[in-house]
């Protein structure tokens, strides 16, 4: 018999395993990510009819940021793609969040104040993210 081929945990194989336990440890984080994210979301109560933006975030997004800001330094001890994956994952979830809420239904009215406010809040997100994504995921 000729040794090699008895289902030894071959680097092929241990590679594939430790892809799929990634892939796995990505979709957990995205999804727990995502969940947070909203819980901050829903607190928020935007004004889309405000006349004036207020010139800085809410408390809710603020304390949002310093949420991301504690997840960005603790992955920094996760494999970078995964820390890239989460990094991603909040950019588009909030994005898409602000853009659905803009969109919907409910609101029936938008005035240059209230996208204004929206611009301070992202620029507010931005600013913390890009130095996040900077400071803990460089290659």
């Amino acid at each position: 018999m000729s040794g090699g081929t008895g289902g030894g945990d071959t680097p092929g194989r241990k590679q594939a395993m430790f892809n799929v336990a990634r892939e796995d440890a990505e979709r957990q984080i995205s999804s727990k990510l995502r969940e947070k994210m909203d819980e901050f979301l829903e607190l928020e109560n935007y004004d889309w009819v405000l006349g004036e933006p207020q010139g800085h975030a809410s408390s809710f997004i603020t304390d949002m940021i310093a949420f991301l800001h504690s997840i960005f330094a603790s992955l920094i001890q996760c494999p970078r793609a995964v820390a890239v994956a989460a990094a991603r994952t909040a950019c588009t979830h909030i994005a898409t969040r602000i853009l659905n809420a803009m969109l919907s239904d409910d609101v029936k009215q938008l005035t240059m104040g209230a996208l204004q406010q929206v611009t301070v809040i992202i620029y507010s997100r931005s600013t913390l993210l890009d130095s996040d994504v900077r400071l803990y995921f460089r290659s």
